[in-house]
């Protein structure tokens, strides 16, 4: 049986989900905030994760989850750390291009299997070996 992590703020929003989930035969377990759901991901065997981007007392997850999504849409083509700069937050916003390296850094962490390449010198890239 798979375990399900509902990653959802509203309660009845959360509810909903789950009691629709069970009967399909998942093991569901809610968390209504980033912080409870980092630390429930942490401790549970958790398979999947439905998630709310819109999450109170975590910030930077909904950016980390737009990199992933950015990656996997260009999956096998290598991004710059400036493509991926323009994109997630814009051409004229004044962040320098090594952000992006923390974000690759926390997202591997987070990620159960290795699918972000460092392409060295050029970027990043999205691909799983079969």
């Amino acid at each position: 049986m798979a375990t399900l992590l509902i990653v959802e703020d509203d309660r009845k929003t959360n509810d909903a989900i789950c009691e629709y989930l069970k009967p399909a035969g998942y093991k569901v377990i809610p968390a209504y905030d980033g912080g409870e759901a980092l630390q429930l991901f942490r401790e549970s065997g958790i398979d999947l994760v439905v998630l709310d981007i819109m999450l109170p007392h975590i910030s930077g997850l909904s950016k980390e989850i737009d990199l992933l999504r950015l990656l996997v849409e260009h999956r096998g083509l290598v991004l710059t750390r400036s493509q991926i700069l323009d994109k997630q937050w814009g051409a004229d916003y004044p962040i320098i291009d090594r952000i992006v390296d923390t974000y690759i850094k926390n997202l591997r962490k987070k990620l159960r299997f290795d699918c972000i390449v460092t392409v060295k010198g050029i970027g990043y890239k999205y691909e799983v070996q079969p």
